[in-house]
């Protein structure tokens, strides 16, 4: 048998990661940045996933390789924020609130525009603030989902905690407004 042939298990895909554990690679990757400090091998990394969590061994192996990689790739100096909501509305709904101009606007103002759209997955967003924006949308059921949004490549530690807590506070506007406007519809 050729190298160039793979096994089910380098066959793992997104789908596959996000199907099996609920949580999408970039959200194992922001649990694994604050569970695995840096200085952890991947093996402790690997025995964290599989003890604590109870994920598979071939897919702790691989979600371990993607964390190193990530890591290994961003430069010491820049930091990451990531900060999680859930919605009680299905992923098409509050998808629409960043996608839609009129929408985005009425929570977030007019700092961001999607610049990357995967339906269903992820938006990609840019704008006023430094770095890179990643929203990622993840289906707890019909009428409810999860989003993260991971701010990356952000110069400093107090950066990264004033950018939290920016996307903290635009997450509960955001779900105020979409309390408010399901309200509307609702008497309708």
């Amino acid at each position: 048998m050729s190298r160039s042939s793979t096994t089910e298990t380098d066959q793992i895909t997104i789908d596959i990661i996000q199907s099996a554990t609920g949580k999408s690679p970039v959200e194992w990757h922001g649990l694994m940045s604050e569970k695995c400090p840096p200085n952890a091998s991947e093996s402790d990394c690997i025995k964290l996933l599989t003890q604590d969590f109870g994920i598979r061994p071939e897919l702790a192996r691989h979600l371990t390789e993607m964390h190193f990689a990530l890591r290994t790739k961003l430069d010491s100096s820049e930091e990451i924020t990531t900060v999680t909501k859930t919605f009680p509305l299905a992923i098409h709904v509050v998808e629409s609130y960043f996608t839609s101009g009129s929408l985005r606007e009425s929570w977030l103002g007019e700092d961001f525009t999607p610049s990357l759209i995967n339906t269903g997955r992820n938006i990609r967003l840019e704008g006023a603030l430094p770095g890179k924006v990643f929203v990622n949308f993840n289906g707890k059921g019909p009428a409810k989902c999860q989003i993260t949004v991971q701010h990356l490549k952000l110069a400093s530690r107090e950066q990264a905690e004033e950018i939290r807590k920016y996307w903290k506070a635009r997450l509960d506007i955001l779900a105020e407004v979409l309390k408010v406007n399901d309200t509307n519809e609702k008497l309708k």
